[in-house]
C-alpha cells in the first residue's frame, strides 16, 4: 500500500501522449515521420519531446540532422513506456466492454468434467443474477488452466488443490471431493459397502495419463498404504473418457465420485467409497495473487462452491 501511495502521490505522472510519441520516435528515427503517424505537425512533436525532457531531467533524444536517435536514457524509457501504453490499452479495452455489455466481463477455466457436470448449473444462476455480463468459460486442465490464470487468458480457474500449488497465484479452497472406485454395475464389486485397495490392485484399471494430478494423487495413496497398482491397460486424458470405459466394462478406475455417480437414464457404473483411510481431494478457485475480485467473480466463486458441496454430498 506504501509503494502504491508513493507511486499515486509521489511525482506527477507522464503524460501518455508524449510516451506515444517518444516509442514513435524510437521506430521511425523522424520526427516528420512522428508527426505523420500521430497527425500533429513537426513544431508539436519538437516542443512535446523538449517538455517530456525538461520533466524526466534528461536528455532523451540526439538530433543528427534530420535524424533522431534516443539515448541511452531515451531507450531505457521506451522499455517502460511500451508496458505502461499496453496496460493502458488493455484498461480501455476492459471499459469499451463495460460499456457495450452493461456490466463486466467472467473469464473462467475448468477442466472438461466441471465444465459437463458442475458449471452448467452455475452458469445458469451467475446468468440470471447478472444478465447483462458476457460469460467466457474455457476448458483446460491442470497446470495449462493455470498457465492461462497467469497470462490474463482467464481471470479465475477452478481446479483441484495440488494443481494451485503456485507462488504467483492465490487458491481459496471451495469444497472437497472424494474419490472413489468406479466399476462396472454388474461388476462383482458392484454390491460392496465399501473395497479394499488390495482388492483394488488386482483390477484391470483405467486411468488418466502419468502427468495427471489425480493419477499422481491415487499412486501416492495407494504405494503409503504398501500397495502398488498395476499399470493401466488404457490411459486418457479425459475423465468422461475413463468413466465411458468403466462403463463398458473394460476395467474399474478410480475416480471422484461425483464423476462415477450414476446419472439420469445411466446406472451402468457404480461408485463405491475405498475402504481404510478416504481418499479425498480439495478443489478452489486460483486467481492472480493481490487481485482483488470483482462483485461478480466473487458470487461465481461462491456459486461454485455451493454446487460443489452439493455434488459432493450425495451418495455416490
Amino acid at each position: 500500500m506504501d509503494a502504491m501511495n508513493h507511486a499515486i502521490m509521489g511525482s506527477e505522472p507522464l503524460d501518455a501522449r508524449q510516451l506515444r510519441a517518444l516509442c514513435l520516435l524510437g521506430l521511425t528515427g523522424s520526427f516528420t515521420g512522428t508527426a505523420k503517424r500521430l497527425h500533429l505537425t513537426q513544431s508539436a512533436i519538437s516542443h512535446s519531446m523538449k517538455t517530456l525532457e525538461t520533466e524526466v531531467g534528461v536528455v532523451l533524444i540526439e538530433r543528427s540532422g534530420r535524424k533522431a536517435i534516443l539515448t541511452q536514457a531515451g531507450q531505457a524509457l521506451v522499455v517502460r513506456a511500451e508496458k505502461i501504453l499496453a496496460e493502458m490499452s488493455r484498461a480501455r479495452g476492459e471499459l469499451t466492454q463495460l460499456a457495450r455489455w452493461g456490466g463486466s466481463q467472467l473469464k473462467a477455466g475448468a477442466g472438461s468434467a466441471a465444465c459437463a457436470h458442475l458449471l452448467p448449473g452455475v452458469l445458469q444462476e451467475f446468468h440470471r443474477k447478472f444478465p447483462q455480463w458476457q460469460v467466457e468459460l474455457r476448458s483446460c486442465h491442470g497446470q495449462d488452466c493455470l498457465d492461462e490464470v497467469k497470462d490474463g487468458v482467464v481471470d479465475l480457474a477452478l481446479c483441484p488443490e495440488s494443481a494451485g500449488t503456485d507462488r504467483e497465484l492465490e487458491f481459496r479452497p471451495l469444497f472437497t471431493e472424494e474419490i472413489r472406485v468406479a466399476v462396472p454395475a454388474n461388476h462383482v464389486l458392484a454390491g460392496q459397502k465399501s473395497i479394499t485397495p488390495a482388492l483394488v490392485a488386482k483390477e484391470t484399471m483405467i486411468s488418466g495419463t502419468a502427468d495427471c494430478p489425480l493419477t499422481q494423487l491415487v499412486r501416492g495413496h495407494f504405494e503409503r498404504e504398501g500397495i502398488k497398482l498395476p499399470v493401466s491397460v488404457i490411459e486418457t486424458g479425459s475423465m468422461e473418457a475413463v468413466r465411458e470405459l468403466v462403463r463398458l466394462g473394460t476395467g474399474i478406475a478410480m475416480l471422484p465420485g461425483w464423476v462415477a455417480a450414476p446419472r439420469d437414464g445411466d446406472a451402468e457404473v457404480c461408485a463405491v467409497p475405498l475402504a481404510g483411510r478416504k481418499l479425498t481431494r480439495r478443489w478452489g478457485a486460483a486467481h492472480r495473487r493481490g487481485r482483488r475480485l470483482s462483485h461478480g467473480e466473487e458470487t461465481f466463486v461462491s456459486l461454485c462452491q455451493e454446487a460443489g458441496e452439493r455434488l459432493n454430498s450425495v451418495p455416490a
